[in-house]
């Protein structure tokens, strides 16, 4: 005889209150090279280039290089002031 499993019971949640609070993961401040190239739709080697150019900030974490989230708003928009079409760093602005 296999033992019968109970399944939970749903919370049954009354009108005007507010739902149950859910065990989501806190967003995270620091992200890998390859994640924080996803986020940026660019290759791993284009984040490397923007890194090494100061056009965007790491850290160290131990043997780990990881981009604080912060760093990859404030390189969207500092292109948003500049008005670069491709983010490219070019070592001088065009207009």
């Amino acid at each position: 005889m296999r033992a019968r499993v109970k399944q939970p019971e749903p919370r049954l949640q009354l009108a005007g209150s507010e739902p149950a609070p859910s065990r989501a993961r806190p967003e995270k401040i620091l992200v890998s090279p390859d994640e924080a190239a996803e986020l940026l739709s660019i290759g791993r080697t284009y984040l490397y280039e923007l890194i090494h150019a100061g056009e965007i900030k790491s850290v160290q974490v131990g043997r780990l290089r990881r981009v604080p989230v912060a760093a990859l708003h404030e390189y969207v928009e500092k292109l948003e002031a500049r008005g670069h079409q491709n983010g490219r760093p070019t070592g001088r602005d065009v207009h």
